[in-house]
């Protein structure tokens, strides 16, 4: 089973993620059983690294609505443990590139995952566990979950390049805006299976690695036979570390530690199940951010009895205030010349999703974690310089622009950007 793996072995044979030289200072703790019926069992023994509070203090911005929009969620399984991985997977993986474009066009996105059993079940020599994971001729072959809200995961046994028509045909539809969004339906209280994903990418940020690797050691010493316990890809927001994705409902958590194991596990394997663990959570599948951050709310509000059934699906619009309008104009790939109204202090990224412009995701949320906010600039308007961050990421972007191409997450709207806007400028949009 994908959850299990031996306690005894050692930190390289657990699948954590450690960059090559580094030893953390470890101790050994006891974990409780987390669920009735298995408590009088021996408690485990699990070793964890010591002060990961003060080593990384909990970011204490607030979690709900940083889950990026997406529609549904497509974990291809791996081979290659969390410590091969080099810090971007497109980089090993043509595959996960070609599948990341296509899935962006229905609002889906694309990750690796990994556990002890992807391996193990290998020929010999088919993975080589401490060589970085990179590029190489041989064609590209996964197995594959495709998980999509109120729908049961459907597993898909070889997912490869000549695959991706089937893939196309088989993807939900598209995110639904929020005028059109009903509250999603409960998932099966009887589920015989969860999967948890943790994002344990080290070579990505040091914070998934350390506390996601001490997070999915905990859980895999629990062996609770209902849960399935996978390592997966940079997923966003490194500074909610530990994150954590739960399936099949799609809901995201974040600010995770090692000893919040025992009271997750009983929570996605409980009665209330159906409804997130607020105090961590950052948002599900099929939800907008505004409506995230609605439901939220709600959960909130409803612990007060006069405020008790207030939930509106209706976007929020937060910080507007009395900001000064501007005129935004954008032109589609088609040549098309949208005008659009914004607040000063918006992004641009934000901007044309909340205009729900095509060409526009946003995946991550405006957290420079993905190209999916590409917008064209003239190099002549007043823009902010770009950073190494900004530049690293738009090597992602589809039909990059030299001198052109930004990330509108990474620009606002300001008075000088609306003058040069009221002299002509236009902001361009990609097809994809």
């Amino acid at each position: 089973m994908a959850g299990l793996l031996r306690i005894s072995g050692s930190a390289d044979t657990l699948g954590l993620l450690r960059p090559r030289g580094y030893q953390p200072l470890l101790r050994s703790v006891s974990l409780p059983r987390a669920s009735a019926g298995i408590g009088s069992k021996p408690r485990c023994q699990v070793r964890m690294v010591s002060n990961l509070n003060s080593k990384y203090p909990i970011d204490p911005s607030p979690l709900p609505g940083t889950a990026p929009e997406h529609s549904f969620h497509l974990i291809l399984q791996t081979p290659h443990p969390p410590r091969t991985w080099p810090s971007k997977l497109q980089d090993a993986s043509p595959l996960l590139r070609d599948i990341s474009a296509l899935l962006k066009q229905h609002g889906g996105i694309v990750n690796f995952a990994w556990a002890p059993s992807l391996s193990e079940s290998q020929t010999e020599g088919t993975v080589l566990a401490d060589d970085v994971w990179q590029e190489s001729d041989k064609s590209e072959c996964y197995k594959g979950i495709l998980y999509s809200p109120n729908r049961d995961p459907y597993s898909m046994p070889a997912v490869s390049k000549s695959s991706l028509p089937e893939l196309s045909s088989i993807i939900p539809r598209p995110l639904q805006s929020p005028g059109a969004f009903s509250p999603p339906n409960p998932r099966s209280s009887v589920a015989k299976m969860i999967d948890v994903y943790v994002c344990t990418h080290g070579a990505r940020d040091c914070r998934c690695g350390d506390i996601g690797g001490e997070i999915v050691q905990a859980l895999r010493a629990m062996k609770r036979p209902d849960v399935r316990i996978f390592d997966i890809g940079h997923v966003g927001g490194h500074k909610w570390a530990g994150n954590v994705i739960v399936f099949p409902s799609g809901d995201w958590y974040g600010n995770l530690r090692p000893e919040d194991v025992p009271q997750l596990v009983e929570h996605i394997t409980g009665p209330d199940r159906i409804e997130p663990w607020w105090a961590h959570w950052r948002g599900r599948m099929g939800l907008t951010k505004d409506m995230q951050s609605a439901l939220h709310n709600a959960a909130t509000y409803s612990e007060q009895p006069e405020k008790a059934n207030t939930f509106s699906f209706a976007p929020i619009r937060r910080g507007q205030g009395d900001r000064t309008i501007h005129t935004v104009k954008f032109v589609s790939w088609e040549g098309k010349e949208i005008s659009v109204q914004a607040s000063e202090g918006e992004n641009l990224m934000q901007v044309a999703k909340d205009a729900d412009l095509e060409g526009v995701e946003g995946i991550c949320g405006g957290n420079l974690e993905c190209a999916t906010c590409h917008m064209y600039i003239s190099p002549a308007a007043p823009l902010p310089r770009m950073s190494d961050a900004e530049d690293d990421m738009l090597a992602y972007a589809i039909k990059r622009k030299e001198g052109e191409s930004r990330l509108g997450c990474q620009i606002d709207v300001t008075p000088e950007l609306a003058a040069w806007i009221a002299q002509g400028g236009r902001i361009g949009l990609p097809r994809f």
